[in-house]
């Protein structure tokens, strides 16, 4: 509708309709010639389209480019969304898994400082049996610079097994830890191949990011919501397929 209303206001500021105005000449007026030399090469370049005289077609031109670039947006944001959506199953299993065993890293990172406190404390009470916690708390106690409100909770995240049995935690192992941060974490990567990479679907990507990331699958209705992107997208990338080609 819009583009019909430009299209009669275009016609009422001309005066009269958008029409082709170029009349063939005829042979008798003697427009093509008396030779077959006269006559138009047909090879040649067509002649310049004078935009002012095509009102029409700039029309159309504008709306069918509004109309492609359209869908390609949606076509990217629906690739966008689903794997985001896959992402997302994942890096909700891999925040879960940081917010409870993160003392476990934290106990790793101080686990040569209390090496060290374990070592002084066994020189000072001449005992071997010391792993450290000893020489730990004696050295919360004489920082000034902590709160006295906050030792406790300091000493839950650096020594083994302490704050009662609420805050003690199932070991999961640090390769586990550093696989939910690699999930949270974008990694870039600057590396220019030497040759034109072969375009792989993204159904095969996000396939193959799932069979790296399946120990954080854990239930069915993981695996189920998984199972649903990928098949609405595959089915996406087959009529995509079928109507353009390959």
């Amino acid at each position: 509708r819009l583009i019909n209303d430009q299209i009669m206001k275009l016609n009422k500021s001309q005066g009269s309709p958008l029409q082709a105005q170029v009349q063939a000449p005829s042979p008798s007026s003697g427009g093509y010639g008396n030779d077959l030399l006269d006559m138009a090469n047909p090879l040649s370049a067509p002649p310049p389209i004078h935009v002012a005289g095509s009102g029409r077609q700039l029309l159309v031109n504008v709306s069918a480019w509004l109309t492609v670039n359209g869908m390609k947006s949606e076509n990217m944001q629906f690739r966008m969304l689903c794997q985001q959506s896959i992402d997302n199953v994942t890096r909700k299993r891999a925040y879960k898994m940081l917010t409870t065993s993160y003392r476990e890293l934290t106990q790793l990172a101080f686990s040569a400082r209390m090496k060290e406190f374990a070592l002084a404390s066994s020189k000072a009470s001449s005992s071997s049996q010391n792993d450290g916690s000893s020489g730990f708390e004696e050295w919360l106690r004489g920082s000034k610079r902590l709160f006295e409100d906050d030792l406790d909770a300091i000493k839950t995240l650096v020594l083994p097994n302490s704050g009662g049995s609420s805050t003690r935690l199932q070991l999961v192992g640090i390769d586990k830890i550093q696989q939910s941060i690699d999930i949270l974490t974008e990694r870039l990567d600057y590396t220019v191949h030497n040759s034109i990479p072969v375009p792989v679907p993204l159904s095969d990507q996000l396939r193959n990011s799932v069979i790296q990331r399946k120990d954080f699958i854990v239930n069915d209705y993981d695996k189920a919501v998984v199972d649903k992107i990928l098949m609405v997208l595959v089915n996406s990338e087959g009529l995509t397929k079928s109507r353009v080609g390959p």
